[in-house]
């Protein structure tokens, strides 16, 4: 039995099953996959939850809906939203406010004291985060506070965000760019195995392009690293869509290079995408020097993955 308590209400209740995050699992093995997932019963929804409905594994995770898409009630920091309910979670995004456009799921334990304490209009709000794993469980952030699930024993709590309890922003770290000629390959890097690994195979820094946070937090998404081994060459991705690309095309998964911001913000700039069709390579810019680099070795500009800090 899995036991959920709600810190300001001291609600205590059991779940059958063990699942927190049962959607979780089935969207590993499907993003891990790169496979597609049956969407005849999610037809009628709209293209911001449908999109992560298929991220969550589609009818292999969450399910089919149990009733058709609608609005939320406003939530008391002000945003409109919409959910769709599936058995045992929900995904809601936000149609206004800051956040407007963004996708989140709420599913188990969390699920079940999200809308005990009144879903997006009661004090929480509407989630700004998926579920993020923790030394001592998960967590998910919302607008008015933050539900944590602890392993030991197997309890979420509900508290509200105070403003002297809102966490610092997390470290930022550099993203340097290092170039093969041989091979005619980038690379972005800010993880230490990945800058380490750069260097061991003789790529040669050529700058750092901006710098990426070191850990999650809310508005952030992960850059994501990947490797061909029979390309040689190097990937970074950001959005959902692409990243599912790189894996069909046999691309192995390398590891997080760090945390960006997926919309624009004061103090960033895009991060670009560019690619050489002809041989297979890319490269990842946010700066002038970089994006006259990639232009002039014939590379074409392919979309903006997301937003880098232009400082320490």
């Amino acid at each position: 039995m899995t036991y959920c308590r709600g810190a300001a209400l001291g609600l205590v209740f059991a779940l059958a099953g063990s699942g927190l995050a049962g959607w979780a699992s089935a969207q590993d093995a499907t993003s891990a996959a790169g496979q597609d997932v049956d969407v005849s019963c999610a037809k009628d929804l709209s293209l911001p939850v449908k999109n992560k409905w298929r991220m969550i594994g589609g009818v292999s995770g969450p399910g089919c809906p149990l009733a058709p898409e609608m609005a939320t009630p406003r939530s008391p920091q002000g945003s409109d939203g919409r959910e769709v309910k599936f058995t045992g979670g929900a995904i809601l995004w936000h149609a206004s406010g800051p956040r407007a456009g963004q996708t989140y799921s709420v599913s188990g334990c969390m699920y079940r004291l999200y809308f005990q304490y009144g879903g997006p209009g009661g004090w929480l709000g509407l989630p700004i985060s998926d579920v993020v794993n923790t030394p001592d469980g998960q967590r998910q952030i919302f607008e008015g506070g933050r539900i944590t699930y602890g392993r030991v024993d197997q309890q979420c709590e509900a508290e509200p965000r105070s403003n002297d309890s809102v966490a610092a922003p997390p470290e930022r770290a550099p993203l340097d760019q290092y170039y093969d000629a041989t091979r005619g390959d980038y690379v972005a890097a800010a993880s230490t195995p990945s800058v380490d690994r750069a260097v061991s195979a003789h790529y040669q820094r050529q700058r750092t392009e901006g710098y990426v946070f070191t850990e999650p937090a809310p508005g952030l998404i992960p850059l994501k690293a990947f490797w061909s081994e029979s390309r040689a060459a190097h990937e970074e991705v950001a959005t959902p869509e692409y990243e599912r690309e790189v894996l069909a095309a046999g691309y192995g998964f390398d590891g997080v290079q760090g945390y960006i911001y997926a919309d624009p913000q004061p103090g960033t700039r895009p991060l670009k995408h560019f690619s050489d069709p002809s041989q297979g390579h890319v490269v990842l810019t946010a700066t002038a020097e970089g994006e006259a680099d990639a232009v002039g070795r014939g590379f074409r500009f392919d979309r903006i993955e997301g937003y880098i800090a232009d400082g320490p």
